[in-house]
């Protein structure tokens, strides 16, 4: 894979007030690359989507609030990026359809092996 990513902002939701008065704006951030043209197999450029939540002021204008958005998304990126560099991290877990390993744990979501 070649090339630099590139990033947008792909869905902004309406700013929500949660129970202190602060208001937030959810967004879902996606960072792709280009795929590349004349692979010998078909294969899909990588891409991340973030769901994020930045804080949001009435006076923002647009490219203020992309640019929360895209902090948000960093801090999110950068906080994984260390979790997956620390294999001590309590909770890294591989999710996946395979045996649980916290089977003891009733948990609706994905299963962790």
């Amino acid at each position: 894979m070649t090339g630099a990513p590139f990033l947008k902002v792909e869905q902004a939701d309406e700013p929500i007030r949660d129970s202190l008065g602060q208001l937030w704006s959810p967004a879902t951030i996606v960072i792709a690359w280009v795929e590349q043209p004349g692979q010998a197999a078909r294969l899909d450029a990588p891409t991340i989507r973030v769901r994020v939540v930045a804080p949001y002021r009435p006076e923002m204008t647009v490219e203020e609030l992309r640019q929360a958005h895209k902090t948000a998304a960093l801090d999110v990126l950068s906080s994984a990026v260390l979790a997956l560099e620390s294999p001590t991290t309590p909770g890294l877990a591989v999710i996946g359809s395979g045996p649980s390993s916290t089977d003891d744990e009733q948990d609706e979501g994905p299963r962790i092996r």
